[in-house]
């Protein structure tokens, strides 16, 4: 993955929290450890599963829950197959959770 295509994977990650004109310390600190682009995807997955589950619950699951209940549902799995690198967040979430 290219410098521009990782910023604007960046750009899919960060979209709920740093605006595209403003300074993101977020995307700063992302873009200094670089982590591989399969990372990024699957923690912002997680991040969206973490919400949904919560939402269900009528509760914060938190991170830890999350992680857990990400494996051992076989959402991990699944990640696992469908994941290509270049594809959008929302689409490889959808192909893992279509009913949300």
């Amino acid at each position: 993955m290219n410098d521009k295509e990782f910023k604007g994977l960046l750009g899919e990650v960060c979209e709920d929290c740093c605006s595209a004109e403003q300074y993101c310390t977020l995307k700063e600190l992302i873009l200094s450890e670089h982590p591989t682009p399969r990372f990024l995807v699957q923690l912002k997955c997680i991040e969206k599963f973490k919400y949904e589950k919560s939402k269900e619950l009528n509760k914060d699951i938190g991170w830890n829950a999350a992680h857990f209940m990400w494996v051992d549902e076989g959402y991990a799995a699944k990640f696992a197959q469908e994941f290509k690198e270049g594809m959008h967040i929302k689409d490889i979430y959808f192909k893992i959770r279509p009913k949300n």
